[in-house]
């Protein structure tokens, strides 16, 4: 049972244990927390268990020593704590399997104290939900799965219920992910950067950008499970366009002593790089920092201003301006070949400001209860949409269709220019954006895809220059008080009906494979 890479909160149910036919079980790179359930040692077939860069806390339950079928076993990158248990099965492991824990005992070097015991560190205790509709639903998938286990063809009732659940995983209904928040330190009254990640992690956002790679912001992410953006600052990109050392020692310096335990999503070379001599130098410094990466799953990407495009509506006419094209399309085309996205700050306020008798307050704020703008078949109701239609019709002429938009600042001021500036309107701007990015309808041009996007910002800050109202985009105030109230939710299965049409699909396709009525053998 392969579930890793999600984005799963919660604690593992003790009945996962009762699936007791199992023989592999990857729980991996999710946000689960809590204890490893203390009878994990009935699953006694299991030959894979990988529950690595979670947050499970506490001991190594004693009862993995009768997993004596297991080859491979990874724990490493948890809150794991105290003595590892003794067996010639668990020492016969590398200690790779268990570091970036707080575990002693062979096979880690590091000796145990006279109890063998290591104090625990104070672990918080994860304020998230399952994935599904409730703790109940993921309980009951894992007891009807229990009961088919008790069938002969135990095989083929794993591969029925691992389809059944990768349709419950997919974007659809994973939680707010898609959402993450800038966090800018332009300001003199910011709270540590280990407590910034908490409130990150008790308001449950599970992304972060970086401008710059801060050393004690990328330390304090360590096992936090937020993904994160970091950036390369513009005065660094000539340096790193010109030399691909410098793009190694960059990579060096910055990337690699964090990983595994900090979770890198893209590497941001460069931020709103004006045309001129800067721009020249952002492609070149992306593909030596691209190559000097060692992992692929790291893709670079650059940060633009939607004031390249030359022409933004209608939405379709999406182009890039004769100033920008000639080091956008090289840049896009780039994208396209190394598979990824293209991010934009995008801006409905300034838009707005800028022409208040054509643009209407409601289509900024997403609060216009008509159709707005109607673009050949495409209706907007929004302007968010309409100004990323028009970069990815920007793209398209560029020759990269398959390029992402990833929308890596946008938000709403709540101070510094008048009745437009209000907590009000900051409220019901970002209240609205989460909500329709976690709807995963999409745009029109791009429907049912959801759109990542990153809210500007955490912090209100107070040394940003220039106009008053640039101090004003926080959504928290340095003390770490709300600016006004905004949530985070977890996107949870919008219809109970139809997770139980599912079940009852899962329960005849087990009868008709096996013949029998499964709650017993004939």
């Amino acid at each position: 049972m392969d579930l890793s890479d999600n984005v799963i909160y919660g604690e593992i149910p003790e009945e996962l244990t009762s699936l007791v036919g199992l023989q592999s079980l990857n729980l991996s790179k999710n946000l689960l927390a809590g204890r490893i359930p203390s009878n994990i040692g009935d699953m006694k077939w299991l030959e894979s268990m990988d529950f690595s860069m979670n947050q499970f806390s506490g001991e190594i339950p004693p009862s993995t020593v009768r997993l004596t079928f297991l080859s491979h076993l990874n724990l490493s990158y948890n809150n794991l704590t105290g003595q590892i248990p003794k067996s010639t099965q668990l020492q016969s492991f590398d200690e790779s399997c268990f570091i970036g824990n707080e575990l002693c005992g062979a096979p880690l070097k590091k000796n145990c104290s006279a109890n063998g015991v290591i104090p625990p560190p104070a672990v918080e205790q994860h304020r998230g939900y399952h994935l599904l509709e409730d703790g109940l639903i993921l309980l009951f998938s894992f007891q009807i799965v229990a009961i088919f286990a008790m069938a002969t063809n135990f095989q083929l009732l794993c591969l029925i219920f691992s389809i059944a659940l990768s349709v419950l995983l997919r974007p659809n209904f994973a939680t707010g992910s898609s959402i993450g928040v800038c966090y800018g330190m332009v300001a003199n009254d910011l709270p540590p950067p280990r407590e910034v990640i908490d409130m990150y992690k008790s308001n449950q956002i599970g992304r972060m950008r970086l401008y710059d790679p801060n050393p004690e912001a990328l330390e304090a992410l360590h096992n936090s499970g937020i993904e994160v953006l970091v950036g390369v600052r513009n005065e660094d990109l000539q340096q790193l366009a010109d030399s691909y050392s410098a793009a190694e020692n960059w990579v060096a310096t910055y990337i690699t002593p964090y990983l595994p335990q900090v979770h890198f999503r893209y590497i941001v070379v460069g931020n709103e790089v004006s045309p001129g001599n800067s721009a020249r130098y952002v492609l070149p410094a992306m593909q030596n920092l691209q190559n000097a990466l060692s992992s692929g799953d790291i893709k670079v990407s650059t940060s633009i201003a939607t004031s390249v495009l030359g022409v933004s509506y209608p939405p379709s006419a999406g182009a890039f301006s004769q100033d920008t094209i000639e080091y956008m399309v090289p840049i896009a085309q780039y994208l396209n070949n190394i598979g990824a996205p293209l991010l934009a700050n995008v801006y409905p306020y300034f838009a707005y400001i800028g022409d208040p008798i054509d643009i209407s307050l409601p289509y900024a704020l997403f609060a216009s209860e008509t159709v707005v703008v109607t673009d050949g078949g495409l209706s907007y109701d929004n302007l968010f949409d309409t100004m990323v239609d028009a970069l990815y019709a920007a793209l398209e002429k560029a020759g990269a269709p398959q390029v992402q938009v990833v929308v890596s600042e946008t938000g709403w001021p709540s101070d510094g220019n008048g009745e437009v500036t209000t907590p009000e309107n900051a409220q019901i701007y970002n209240s609205n954006l989460i909500s329709h990015v976690l709807s995963s309808c999409g745009t029109p041009r791009r429907p049912g895809n959801s759109t990542e996007t990153y809210l500007f910002a955490m912090f209100n800050e107070n040394m940003k220059p220039g106009a008053a109202v640039e101090q004003h985009w926080g959504l928290f105030y340095p003390n770490k008080s709300q600016v006004y109230p905004i949530n985070f939710p977890i996107k949870r299965l919008k219809h109970k009906t139809w997770f139980q049409k599912l079940m009852q699909w899962i329960i005849q396709s087990a009868q008709s494979a096996f013949g029998k009525h499964i709650y017993g053998h004939n």
